[in-house]
């Protein structure tokens, strides 16, 4: 199969997600080429030019869309090729006028896929309305490499950590908020924050008075030996379409606290492997960060997660399910299957 992928030019859990799947392609004997697109007046038009020259030059069998901006390259009229959508993340963080634009224009470019993927249960039932009724559909878990186990040396303090672009829908000012009002207790008690992003200055605004022991580390390409030293993870995502992330910590046998945000409660499971608090509330995020720093076998109890998100949420379940539904497009259409 010759697979053209398209995506935005921000990085995040579908840069992630691409590379991974692009990886599995190549190495199963596919051909995989990815094109980022921009969406400002002027880029969007070379964009545009980039995306018609790569289906002249690669000639696809397949073009895979991630997100719902990529999604309106769908409209451009490409005979003989399938198209794949895969939605990524809900559109609630965005301002009215902007979401019900998007929306729309989904609405049009969804009627020309073939096929649409979502990454979580949460997202299927969200672009539900947006969809013909026959539209097919399926969930497709995002799927991680585990990342290998460190040893540390051991640490007073209690290590509370949280990984991710600083974006206000990640929600970390709330978990800044209720950092402040434990870390005058006692318990010596550290937050790391890696990542960066354009609320960075405004959560550095946020952590005075107890910014000695918030450390915001910055973007890391590689976080595990960060993560690993982490005693309890926390993911307080006031929208969130999966979270990688969460598994990432979760496959490092570190306790994770998570909102109800999307499909976050998809891979946690309350007070089994896990802490779930509602979206949007700090003085909850207190009260679940209290019962893990004080309760030490519980912190024992909800760390044992790596054998869980190897079974449930492997890069190889990923792509086996992905290349299934490029497989049936392809045979929906009555074209046949050919490697590279």
């Amino acid at each position: 199969m010759k697979i053209l992928i398209v995506k935005s030019v921000a990085a995040g859990g579908i840069e992630k997600h691409v590379k991974d799947l692009c990886r599995a392609l190549e190495k199963d004997g596919h051909k995989c080429q990815v094109i980022k697109v921009k969406f400002s007046l002027r880029s969007g038009l070379k964009s545009l030019y980039n995306y018609i020259k790569a289906i002249d030059d690669f000639r696809p069998g397949i073009v895979h869309f991630h997100g719902f901006k990529a999604s309106l390259y769908a409209l451009y009229p490409s005979k003989q090729i399938r198209k794949i959508i895969t939605v990524h993340n809900d559109l609630e963080h965005l301002p009215k006028r902007r979401k019900n634009l998007l929306a729309r224009a989904f609405r049009i470019s969804a009627k020309q896929a073939d096929y649409i993927i979502c990454v979580s249960k949460h997202l299927k039932e969200y672009i539900k309305p947006l969809l013909q009724p026959n539209k097919k559909v399926s969930v497709i878990y995002n799927g991680i490499k585990l990342p290998p186990l460190m040893k540390n040396m051991p640490d007073k303090n209690i290590n509370i950590g949280c990984c991710g672009r600083l974006t206000e829908i990640k929600g970390f000012h709330l978990l800044i908020d209720a950092f402040k009002k434990i870390a005058t207790t006692d318990v010596k008690i550290h937050l790391h924050i890696i990542g960066d992003g354009p609320q960075r200055k405004n959560l550095e605004k946020l952590a005075k008075g107890v910014n000695e022991r918030v450390i915001f580390h910055g973007f890391k390409s590689n976080p595990y030996v960060k993560m690993s030293r982490f005693d309890i993870f926390v993911q307080p995502s006031i929208t969130e379409g999966f979270g990688i992330t969460v598994l990432e910590a979760m496959a490092l046998n570190v306790p994770v606290i998570v909102s109800n945000a999307g499909g976050l409660t998809e891979i946690v499971k309350n007070n089994k492997n896990g802490l779930i608090v509602p979206k949007g509330s700090s003085i909850e995020l207190e009260r679940a960060l209290k019962k893990l720093i004080l309760n030490v076998d519980l912190r024992k109890k909800l760390s044992k997660n790596r054998g869980y998100v190897e079974k449930n949420f492997s890069i190889e379940s990923m792509y086996q399910q992905t290349v299934k539904v490029f497989k049936e497009s392809l045979a929906d259409n009555e074209m046949p299957l050919k490697r590279a």
